[in-house]
């Protein structure tokens, strides 16, 4: 990186310092894959509670395995 310049990206501190802030397509969606059950869906929706809390965009993935489907 040539002397002066500066590599910021969107919602970085420097693109904050300089009072730019990221538009909505350029803030990426954390998605969470978990499989269906209930435990499962409660222990990353509480991850995902915990990231929308942060200020992050958080989804949750149903994962349905074979196994999953045949029971």
């Amino acid at each position: 990186m040539a002397r002066g310049a500066s590599s910021s990206l969107p919602g970085s501190p420097a693109a904050s310092a300089r009072g730019t802030s990221p538009s909505a397509a350029e803030i990426a969606v954390i998605r969470i894959g978990t499989r269906g059950s209930l435990l499962a869906t409660t222990q990353a929706g509480t991850i995902r509670d915990e990231l929308i809390g942060r200020g992050h965009r958080a989804e949750l993935v149903i994962i349905s395995t074979e196994g999953d489907r045949s029971q």
